[in-house]
């Protein structure tokens, strides 16, 4: 008995060694199952592995060549030598490496894994990416917004031979897939990890003082604006510092919050029973309610007003939107103090969203753009997205029971009820209106 005992002990011992008193500040996760369940490719990177999650993935290896051509032109910018340049990057890792991996939930596996390599190689890779895309598609011959000729580091190259044979900025769909493998909850890496090589970079180059705030934010921007589901200047200037970034997916989550709700508050309904619309959206036009496209706007600016007029922002369905808004919420779902602002979003939509023709009556209002599949598409694209989804914290609580008010109105039910038994087809509404004359004749003739 006595014997078991120590052995269990030190088998207990042994566990525990590996056992760190750090607090976790995760912020990257591996999907849960249920929700990678319902659609497992939305959340599997197409091209390219960021970070260690994927890292190793042969399907991948066409971009390890690049990264390395990437990391090698980035090092390069510093004007400094190589190796001395080399040297300062991995000094740099090797001291926030532990903190890098605490982002990280779960177990990393870690066969042979030198995390330090991967988070240097990926993380200059994305900084020269973005640089380039940048200067080549942002501002080609305008102006330069971000003023990166500020600094040596960040500067327009004067060789562009690279530029012109770079087979990245060959083909539009490579760009395209980037962003969207980028956006992936588990091809992240801890944004400070990209801010830190950067100043090391700069320091090398003697231009750290010429480093903007929120220069990193800014570049991110400039990537993904063309496929934010939402209005882009107006979430670039609202959102906050860059100290409260914890990597790209949660700055793209950021961009398309709501302005007074850049830090994660909750939602309107907290603590409330959910409440959602009760029926489509030609139901409501139907009770009167009136339709407006909200153009320049946020996702989250829906305004119901006392008159029924119902203003919906503008929604752009792209190739990878349903990627991009499944990875959103899975991030919601599991960072604390995520909040549900993209689910409630989704599910909002999927409410006024019920046939083919609440969606030809949006896209008629110019509502939703759809680059992909027809009307039947969009009404499986939010009721797909919905699945295995709970909403506890609804934004839009409020604006749906005003909304629900209005529609159940006895009098707009009345008139809706009318118009669908009795004036649903034309045949329908010339045979009333007959009988209506037949019956005031007959009425003048006794009269």
């Amino acid at each position: 008995m006595d014997a078991k005992i120590e052995h269990t002990v030190r088998c207990l011992e042994e566990e525990l060694k590996s056992v760190s008193n750090k607090i976790p500040k995760w912020s990257i996760f591996r999907i849960p199952k249920r929700l990678r369940h319902v659609n497992p490719e939305a959340y599997t990177p197409h091209l390219i592995s960021i970070g260690p999650l994927h890292h190793g993935n042969n399907s991948l290896s066409y971009m390890e060549k690049h990264k390395q051509n990437y990391l090698f032109a980035l090092l390069s910018r510093t004007g400094s030598d190589y190796s001395k340049v080399l040297d300062a990057c991995v000094r740099t890792m090797v001291g926030i490496e532990s903190q890098a991996d605490n982002c990280y939930a779960g177990h990393i596996p870690n066969d042979g894994l030198n995390l330090s390599k991967i988070l240097i190689t990926d993380s200059c890779f994305i900084i020269e990416l973005f640089l380039r895309y940048y200067w080549e598609v942002v501002v080609g011959n305008k102006d330069d917004i971000l003023r990166l000729s500020d600094c040596k580091l960040l500067s327009r190259p004067n060789n562009t031979t690279c530029m012109n044979d770079d087979p990245i900025f060959q083909s539009n769909w490579i760009i395209s897939t980037l962003r969207r493998d980028l956006a992936l909850l588990e091809n992240q890496i801890p944004l400070f990890v990209l801010q830190e090589l950067l100043n090391t970079l700069a320091t090398v180059a003697c231009c750290r003082n010429s480093l903007q705030n929120n220069l990193l934010a800014g570049l991110i921007f400039q990537f993904f604006k063309p496929d934010l589901c939402s209005n882009p200047e107006r979430n670039r200037e609202a959102a906050p510092s860059q100290q409260q970034h914890r990597h790209l997916l949660h700055l793209l989550h950021i961009f398309h919050l709501p302005a007074g709700n850049r830090r994660g508050q909750s939602g309107d309904s907290t603590g409330r029973k959910v409440k959602f619309i009760d029926t489509n959206v030609t139901n409501l036009i139907d009770v009167g309610m009136k339709l407006r496209v909200k153009q320049d706007s946020g996702l989250f600016n829906f305004n119901f007003d006392n008159n029924g007029v119902l203003e919906i922002p503008q929604l752009r369905i792209h190739e990878w939107s349903d990627s991009l808004f499944r990875n959103l919420m899975a991030f919601e779902h599991c960072f604390h103090g995520g909040g549900q602002f993209i689910a409630s979003y989704i599910n909002l939509m999927n409410c006024l969203i019920e046939n083919k023709d609440d969606v030809k009556l949006l896209k008629g209002k110019q509502i939703i753009t759809n680059e992909l599949g027809g009307a039947e598409y969009m009404v499986d694209f939010f009721k797909e997205i919905c699945e295995q989804v709970v909403i506890q914290d609804f934004y839009f609580h409020d604006s749906c029971e005003k909304i629900n008010k209005y529609y159940q109105s006895r009098w707009r039910r009345y008139i809706h009820d009318l118009k669908k038994n009795y004036f649903a087809t034309p045949w329908t509404t010339i045979s009333l209106n007959v009988a209506a004359l037949i019956l005031c004749l007959a009425t003048v003739q006794t009269v």
